[in-house]
């Protein structure tokens, strides 16, 4: 939204109208956000309705003459002029009060912006006067307000948490509790911003037009969510990934330091230690090839601790010493569906049972699944 300022046609040469600005202004303007309202898909479109109050001065213009200078109108430019909420009101030194007038599209300035104009008498023009303008303004997520004026102020305040400021200069104050309430004022930006405005439309130069439309020219503060549920997801799904690439990194380098043989396999299945469970861990024995004749000692405590992890597996009931080759092996074919606490197969493995396997070939004929 650009400063208003005024338009005075050049009867001599009417391609070079007459610009003036504002010299001083007042901005304010209380934006009432709200994202329940619209969406944009499965998204919560964020929209504001803005009440503006903008209360300035323009000097006389003494070189004013009817005779060479047409009519003389106040302009209020919007990108869309269907943010609009309402003819926008004027009033002049405390009184005279007047309605802006949408401006028919050939009449739009090519800037390549909206308009809304009021005819201001020759009086004004030549004496100065005091304006008040009052105008509701709808708009999506960020509002851009462009100076014109030697001295300004613009005030911004609003409920909404989360605000994020852009342009070319930054608010001087502002604050953030409960919403945020921005002050911004710089005169170099202004004067800037004026003498490409009388460089577009009184000498035509095509850059200093594009210049304006650059939203790097005003003040402008967006509104967006902190934190919402897709932010959150995206960020949940990164770690996970962080995660795993660093589970199977640590794997790589166990194999490759240590010489550990891991099937790829288990690659795959180690992932499940990113999800903790209960205490008891679901394994499944697969080919504990211990070598159970390399030692008759190691039979019966290998035999308990079977025993002592199935409680309803049916070779409980037969005399440990009976157990053969066959017994062993059908306990073997027979248990994919075993239930092992993995700290006490750890345990026994280091009390001296006599198994004839380490901690590392345990973990290697373990596969681990998840719940």
């Amino acid at each position: 939204m650009f400063s208003p300022y005024i338009v005075i046609s050049n009867a001599v040469q009417p391609e070079r109208p007459i610009i003036l600005t504002t010299e001083s202004i007042d901005w304010t303007g209380q934006l009432n956000a709200d994202d329940t309202s619209h969406k944009i898909g499965i998204y919560k479109a964020i929209t504001y309705a803005n009440e503006m109050t903008l209360k300035g001065r323009f000097s006389g213009y003494g070189g004013y003459n009817v005779g060479s200078l047409g009519q003389a109108k106040m302009l209020l430019q919007l990108s869309d002029m269907r943010g609009m909420d309402g003819q926008p009101a004027l009033t002049i030194n405390g009184s005279k009060r007047q309605l802006f007038n949408f401006a028919s599209p050939s009449q739009n300035s090519f800037l390549g912006m909206g308009q809304a104009e009021v005819t201001l008498t020759p009086e004004d023009i030549q004496q100065g006067f005091n304006f008040e303008i009052r105008a509701k303004v709808n708009g999506l997520s960020s509002i851009e307000l462009i100076p014109f004026a030697k001295n300004n102020t613009v005030n911004l305040q609003s409920k909404w948490p989360s605000p994020s400021y852009f342009g070319s200069a930054l608010p001087n104050q502002k604050y953030a509790t409960k919403g945020f309430n921005a002050s911004w004022s710089n005169p170099f930006l202004a004067n800037e911003n004026a003498t490409l405005l009388k460089d577009c439309l009184t000498n035509q130069i095509s850059d200093a037009c594009g210049a304006l439309n650059n939203n790097a020219r005003g003040y402008g503060v967006k509104l967006i969510n902190g934190i919402d549920a897709y932010q959150m997801l995206q960020r949940t799904i990164k770690y996970a990934l962080l995660f795993l690439t660093i589970t199977f990194c640590a794997f790589f380098l166990f194999e490759t330091l240590q010489d550990l043989r891991i099937h790829p396999i288990q690659y795959t299945l180690r992932t499940n230690w990113l999800y903790p469970r209960l205490p008891i861990f679901k394994c499944r024995l697969c080919q504990l090839n211990c070598d159970f004749e390399s030692s008759q000692d190691q039979e019966p405590s290998l035999k308990k601790l079977m025993v002592s992890a199935l409680p309803e597996f049916e070779l409980k009931h037969k005399a440990l010493t009976q157990w053969s080759k066959n017994d062993v092996s059908h306990f073997y074919a027979n248990s994919n569906q075993t239930i092992v606490s993995l700290g006490s197969l750890l345990l026994a493995s280091h009390e001296g049972l006599g198994f004839d396997f380490n901690r590392q070939r345990l973990l290697q004929k373990l596969i681990l699944f998840s719940a």
